[in-house]
């Protein structure tokens, strides 16, 4: 395992809250988290982001071409 590969741990992340992750995933995700306390927060800021993002949902729908310069 690289525990240092960013991208690969914020797309673990992402599949983990997306309800993707396998259970090697999930358990892989684990270990980084455990391993400092840096991964932890990081983790934390990901999940209050997921939480706030999947709260707000737009009312109907949006005319993109509305905006479209």
């Amino acid at each position: 395992m690289d525990f240092t590969n960013e991208q690969y741990y914020k797309d673990l992340i992402h599949s983990y809250f997306s309800n993707q992750a396998s259970e090697k995933d999930v358990e892989e995700l684990q270990l980084w988290i455990d391993q400092s306390d840096d991964n932890k927060k990081q983790f934390i800021e990901f999940r209050r982001a997921w939480m706030l993002t999947s709260q707000s949902s737009p009312k109907g729908k949006f005319n993109k071409a509305k905006y479209d310069e």
